[in-house]
């Protein structure tokens, strides 16, 4: 999916085992962000990085929606490979930690991670990539989950809390499923309907599709 306003990029990729969506933001032909690098192969890793050079784009940060497994796969090989910054929700940091020991016991090989370089807080507007983007929290699916709005541009970035037709698993160590529903009913539904909403599994859909239609969210 690719989505363009005036010099705007949004353009998804679908990686690893778990189908996980890796999005780049920002400026054709200039300055970008990586949000979610969930790239596990060279193959993989090789699309993105020929997308990047086919459009003449320069990663500037890699920003984490939350800290699981199948979203960071890529981060280590990014962040050497580009000299650029992790940022993240201190609230997933045992996540991260623990990213490695998890990935064994999916069979899966994951070097170490070492920890963001930057923190993501509640209501911080982050002016990368030629965007304004505000940090929302919304732990449930995880402790540190966030989603990442561009209000001139209506496009949210949900990470693994909001779905089209569902919401974020919380079986996960730190998931909550009241905490989750309430994320989602106070943060995410007071936006407009018309918001995109990108996220990190599966199609897209709109916030006005979610508030009428996700299962969910009824009542």
């Amino acid at each position: 999916m690719e989505t363009n306003s005036k010099e705007l990029i949004v353009q998804g990729f679908t990686f690893n085992d778990f189908m996980e969506n890796t999005y780049v933001l920002g400026e054709r032909g200039g300055e970008v962000c990586v949000i979610d690098p969930g790239c596990n192969s060279d193959e993989e890793w090789s699309t993105l990085c020929q997308f990047l050079a086919k459009e003449g784009c320069k990663p500037v940060a890699i920003l984490l929606t939350h800290g699981h497994l199948d979203h960071i796969f890529g981060v280590e090989r990014a962040r050497t490979a580009w000299g650029v910054p992790v940022a993240m929700h201190p609230g997933d940091l045992p996540l991260v930690e623990r990213a490695q020991a998890q990935a064994q016991m999916w069979g899966l090989k994951l070097g170490n991670v070492r920890p963001p370089e930057l923190e993501l807080t509640d209501g911080q507007m982050l002016g990368l990539a030629g965007c304004s983007i505000r940090v929302i929290h919304t732990p449930g699916h995880s402790p540190g989950g966030v989603c990442l709005y561009l209000q001139a541009h209506d496009l949210l970035f949900a990470g693994d809390t909001l779905f089209n037709g569902s919401v974020g698993r919380t079986d996960l160590p730190g998931g909550d499923y009241v905490t989750l529903i309430d994320s989602i009913q106070t943060r995410l539904m007071p936006l407009p309907d018309n918001t995109l909403v990108l996220s990190g599994h599966g199609p897209q859909t709109t916030i006005g599709q979610e508030r009428a239609h996700n299962p969910f969210l009824a009542g």
